[in-house]
């Protein structure tokens, strides 16, 4: 049987392209810039040093799971990859992993064309597409561990989606937020079936739901205990979100995010609010199309997608309120969630433009992310660690 030679040009190209893109812009921040990726302080700095003692103590902020899997990957490699690359080549698999994701919830969804393209977008979402990845943060891990469960509920593969969550609440704090957001949806789902739907079609039960809500919280549940041992205080996750991302940093004690960032930061700050803005207004606009939009829903599947598709710019919309002005950021950071609400609204992406318009708008926003992540790269190698 004659192999379809054209059914594997887009994935080759898109990965050509990732890895060119990805190199490159690693290349060009170490040679040209002369930017340290393990600025001492750094993100990046702290999580290499916390897998050299395998994550403990770790820092209330810092969830073990990330200095678990570099101190793995380093001793599997031994010495033959220097600490950049150890760390870069964990974050490339699983950026690479999300855009992925993306092109299989495409063809669930029944828009496979769209597919590719939504995979480009997800590695050149302006600003933090890849930078987040080429500089070796968590980004991209824990966005792949939140989106893969999500999409393995979608498919009713209900515990092996908690044991995925369970997993990220290991790795950042923010699926400390999403998680607890996201795992009461599958019991509305239970409810709503025994209510609607006939038993025949029901496609969840109880004694699944407990195991997917004790594979979700047992691993936060080990490492509260853990952390409480070692702290002598049960507050200690409670205290870390509060403080260190919600408390006011500023004279106003609401929208520090905001506020606190355009007091005294001039251009820049000004700058960072109109980046914010702008995800703000997507997260506002997939929130209202979905509510504009949504039918009843005739199986416990779809009502799951609906209600996912209403949770994940909301939950942007309530960090964009909450955080504060040292961590507002992780509003633009964490925003490529928004892409799994943009793909489920199928066909009526970018609905509010003229249809023969459409492809050159995603195209055009594809070239302008790439070249906000190339600007933000300098910014963050020339103006912000450097200060």
């Amino acid at each position: 049987m004659p192999v379809d030679r054209r059914k594997w040009v887009p994935p080759i190209v898109f990965l050509a392209v990732s890895v060119l893109f990805f190199w490159g812009l690693s290349q060009w921040m170490a040679g040209v810039w002369k930017f340290d990726f393990f600025v001492t302080g750094g993100d990046v700095f702290t999580y290499w040093q916390e897998s050299l003692t395998w994550g403990y103590p770790f820092h209330p902020h810092h969830p073990p799971g990330y200095p678990w899997l570099i101190g793995v990957v380093r001793a599997a490699a031994g010495s033959r990859l220097e600490p950049l690359a150890v760390m870069q080549s964990l974050t490339f698999v699983f950026l690479l992993g999300g855009a992925y994701r993306m092109t299989v919830l495409c063809r669930r969804e029944g828009i496979a064309h769209h597919g590719w393209t939504m995979a480009v977008l997800y590695i050149a979402w302006p600003f933090v597409g890849s930078l987040y990845a080429v500089y070796p943060q968590i980004d991209a891990i824990i966005l792949f561990l939140l989106i893969l469960g999500i999409l393995l509920a979608m498919d009713g593969r209900w515990i092996a989606s908690g044991a995925v969550w369970g997993a990220a609440t290991l790795a950042h704090p923010l699926a400390w937020i999403f998680v607890p957001i996201l795992l009461p949806v599958p019991w509305a789902v239970w409810i709503w079936e025994n209510k609607k739907a006939p038993a025949a079609s029901r496609s969840i039960d109880a004694k699944r739901l407990l195991a997917m809500t004790t594979a979700a919280a047992a691993p936060l549940a080990a490492l509260w205990i853990w952390e409480t041992v070692v702290t002598k205080d049960p507050l200690w996750a409670l205290a870390s979100i509060l403080n260190a991302q919600v408390v006011s940093r500023g004279s106003f004690p609401f929208l520090d995010g905001w506020i606190g960032t355009v007091a005294g930061n001039g251009i820049s700050g000004w700058m960072k609010v109109g980046i914010l803005s702008l995800v703000v207004l997507a997260a506002l606009y997939l929130l209202a199309s979905t509510l504009r939009k949504r039918t009843a829903a005739e199986t416990g599947q779809v009502l799951y997608r609906e209600i996912v598709s209403l949770l994940i710019p909301a939950g942007i919309l309530v960090m964009a309120v909450l955080l504060n002005q040292h961590e507002i950021w992780a509003v633009v950071r964490f925003s490529k969630i928004l892409l799994l609400p943009l793909i489920l609204q199928r066909d009526r992406l970018f609905g509010f433009i003229p249809r023969r318009l459409r492809a050159p708008a995603l195209y055009g926003l594809i070239g302008l992310g790439i070249v906000t992540q190339v600007v933000y790269a300098w910014y963050m190698a020339t103006v912000f660690f450097p200060a």
